[in-house]
């Protein structure tokens, strides 16, 4: 046991220690309420000189500004009963600017609201921001590409230059789940020519696995595909001959096949001429030396029907094109 004396000693001691510590932390706490006064000045200098702008208006959000005064109420009423003033201090920095942002967002300042009344402004921009609240949340349920997504199947619906008004609905329903626009109109001027709706259908697929997409949703995409062409009860050849193609380029992104046999399609030129016409038609065609002279690669498909179509888009310029066979191994070897 300890004398007594040691003990008081000792608990006078703790009790210097922690009346130092207190005031320390208070010295703190009072160096940040300064600090706040510095963030709230600066926060306000660059709205100010920006006030005017609609642009920065609309970038406010009046219902976060006022749900921060709402929440700062209570707790400014409770620190002064308590008679916390440092917690006051806090609050009473922060409840202004909330109030002068909720100007700024209604626009007080903007020229051309300058004819409405306060109140006006304000539940005007409410109003559009409650349109846009939940904005950030779809973002988080919108696929990655979702524009390609869309773009993909608006292709597919139109590839027989058919659209049944069940595809429609079905793609619809994707294009208000992630509020992406989609217009007949546009589909079908876009999609006029047969080789160029299979040409650009598959480039899009490209595109869309270019971003690298999880896999899972790859899977996804290769489903959704097979419902939306046979959704109508009818699968034309025109689709049939697409998604043999785009369904083997999402298979081998999907699974990485040990091996897959794909079809190369080549151009070779038999003037300068038509070499001018094929680097014309290709900019970043790989060429090279073969038997009968240069050939130039235009692409690498997973189809052979479908590479017959390419090949017969570069024919229609008299140029001598021809597929190659290939079976390539995981490593991308060809055999």
């Amino acid at each position: 046991m300890f004398p007594q004396a040691d003990l008081i000693l000792f608990a006078g001691l703790l009790q210097a220690i922690m009346e130092t510590f207190l005031l320390i932390l208070r010295f703190f706490v009072w160096c940040s309420i300064v600090f706040a006064i510095i963030e709230v000045y600066l926060k306000i200098n660059k709205l100010w000189k920006r006030k005017h702008e609609r642009v920065v208006a609309e970038s406010q959000s009046i219902m976060a500004e006022t749900l921060s005064i709402v929440s700062a109420l209570p707790l400014l009423l409770l620190y002064a009963l308590e008679e916390q003033y440092e917690g006051v201090a806090e609050l009473v920095v922060w409840i202004p600017v909330n109030i002068l942002v909720i100007l700024i967002g209604a626009g007080l300042w903007v020229h051309t609201s300058s004819r409405r009344g306060i109140w006006q402004l304000i539940l005007s921009s409410v109003r559009a921001e409650r349109r846009e609240v939940g904005d950030l949340a779809k973002s988080f349920f919108k696929p990655a590409g979702s524009e390609i997504i869309m773009e993909i199947l608006s292709r597919i619906a139109m590839i027989d230059n058919n659209l049944d008004d069940r595809e429609k609905a079905f793609i619809e329903t994707f294009a208000r789940t992630w509020g992406i626009p989609f217009v007949i109109d546009e589909q079908r001027r876009s999609l006029s020519d047969e080789q160029n709706r299979f040409v650009a259908l598959r480039d899009s697929v490209s595109q869309y696995l270019d971003i690298s997409p999880p896999r899972e949703q790859a899977t996804q995409l290769r489903d959704t595909i097979k419902v939306l062409v046979s959704i109508d009860d009818a699968v034309t050849s025109e689709e049939t001959l697409v998604t043999s193609e785009i369904n083997a380029m999402l298979a081998h992104y999907i699974e990485c096949d040990a091996a897959r046999t794909m079809y190369e399609v080549y151009i070779a030129p038999q003037s300068k001429e038509q070499e001018h016409t094929v680097r014309r038609l290709l900019h970043d065609a790989e060429s090279k030396h073969s038997a009968g002279g240069v050939v130039y690669l235009v692409d690498v498909f997973y189809s052979e029907d479908f590479a017959d179509i390419v090949c017969n888009k570069y024919r229609e310029y008299d140029l001598l094109t021809f597929v190659n066979k290939n079976t390539v191994t995981a490593g991308g070897v060809a055999k």
